[in-house]
């Protein structure tokens, strides 16, 4: 028999929007603001025994019907597991079963070894599946070369009844996602392989170009930006780095999966976390750099639609604090390292931060100054603005066009400026778009 159980495992985002507001402003007819839409980015049982099936998804908890039947069973041997206490060497086994059948690319993944090894009572299975869900949790979110899994699975289970009912075997399905579950194993090692090429070749060429670990993670970021298009269609299939990597095209686990490969091949603790946007299910990634930990979400750094090749990236959300991503995530905080500094390191390596008015216009008269015209393409500011500057869109705007009216081109320009957790984005362009 099956049972669902509602658990926080992997929320997937089916679309996630934060819409940025767009300033009006005109300075004259030589200066206008660029006409295109707001900006946007988008979770055996054997004879004579109680048959159970749990499905362990995000998805909610709903019990069925189970049939019941009597046998009598020795427990000699087996040993006794309070699930109130700490429960090691049952974890360790869970997880090297896990890890061993699902580098196997078994459906169903026998951990009859437990129940043979564990007196585990009908009164316990709760706490026995709350726990085999944390640590198949942890493993998927730790472990991206499984991506073609979608976080879920379905636990079968077999309780003998006699004086006291317990527990008699036990085996976890592992969910597929709608693109691969039709794939053979040999098919599935293909398309892992075509994955682990892509990301060892990428990784290669990010050493090339630095061995700092702050400019590797830039690097990655910036190409996933300038290598996937956001599938705005929702469609789940596509939700994973195998889609990513392969199609260029994926939603917000792609994304994080994908960084997650690239940074753990260049041997940096990357990580993933989910939880929720706009109250909309999503995912994106944890990285640890000496001890400290920072938010870094690429999929809320890539526009929607996409801005295509040669376009500038966004890196608002990349090293921030949990105070900068409370702004527009939520997750569950205690089951996440905490991340209290904000880094924002491409702007403080490359000089981008300012903390007066004065100085955002002094940077906006310099970026100014670099462009040449004819523009071919939109030409991007970021600022950070530290502390204790507090600018709102409105006064980053009107710094704009105090720099735009001693900056007389001769010719039509057309920009935009928005701030959002503490950066101000300038966009300039020769024609609107």
């Amino acid at each position: 028999m099956k049972r669902n159980i509602s658990k926080t495992l992997l929320v997937i985002s089916i679309g996630v929007t934060l819409i940025l507001g767009s300033m009006t402003g005109c300075l004259s007819e030589l200066i206008q603001q660029l006409t295109e839409t707001d900006w946007t980015w988008p979770a055996i049982p054997s004879d004579n025994t109680k048959k159970t099936t749990e499905s362990v998804s995000s998805s909610g908890r709903t019990e069925t019907t189970r049939s019941t039947e009597t046998v009598s069973t020795s427990t000699a041997g087996r040993q006794l597991i309070d699930f109130h206490n700490e429960t090691t060497t049952f974890d360790q086994l869970i997880r090297q079963t896990l890890i061993a059948g699902l580098d196997r690319f078994e459906r169903s993944i026998d951990l009859n070894a437990v129940v043979t090894t564990y007196l585990i009572r009908e009164s316990q299975i709760d706490d026995a599946i709350d726990r085999i869900f944390d640590i198949y949790t942890q493993l998927y979110l730790a472990s991206p070369r499984y991506f073609y899994l979608n976080g879920s699975f379905e636990l079968a289970y077999s309780v003998e009844q006699g004086d006291k009912d317990r527990l008699s075997s036990l085996f976890v399905e592992p969910t597929f996602w709608s693109s691969t579950d039709r794939l053979t194993a040999e098919a599935l090692q293909a398309m892992i392989a075509d994955v682990n090429r892509i990301v060892e070749n990428q990784a290669g060429q990010i050493r090339q170009q630095s061995s700092d670990p702050v400019e590797q993670l830039i690097l990655a970021h910036d190409w996933l930006i300038q290598t996937i298009t956001y599938n705005t269609t929702g469609d789940q299939g596509t939700n994973h780095a195998g889609s990513a990597l392969l199609n260029q095209v994926t939603l917000c686990q792609g994304y994080a999966q994908a960084f997650q490969l690239i940074g753990q091949e260049l041997g940096l603790d990357v990580r993933i976390i989910t939880g929720t946007s706009n109250a909309v299910g999503h995912a994106w990634n944890l990285v640890v750099l000496d001890g400290i930990a920072y938010h870094v979400d690429v999929t809320h750094d890539d526009p929607v639609p996409d801005a295509g090749l040669g376009e500038p990236n966004r890196h608002i959300h990349l090293f921030r604090s949990d105070q900068q991503m409370r702004l527009t995530n939520q997750w569950d905080e205690d089951a996440f390292p905490a991340c209290p500094v904000d880094g924002a390191f491409y702007y403080r390596n490359r000089g981008l931060v300012t903390s007066t008015a004065v100085d955002l216009e002094a940077k906006i008269d310099r970026f100014l100054s670099t462009i040449t015209w004819p523009i071919e393409q939109t030409e991007q500011l970021e600022v950070l603005l530290d502390h204790p500057v507090t600018l709102d869109p409105s006064s980053a705007e009107q710094a704009v066009q105090n720099a735009l009216k001693r900056w007389n081109s001769g010719k039509t320009v057309y920009y935009r400026v928005d701030v959002q957790k503490g950066v101000a984005i300038v966009q300039i362009s020769g024609q609107a778009s």
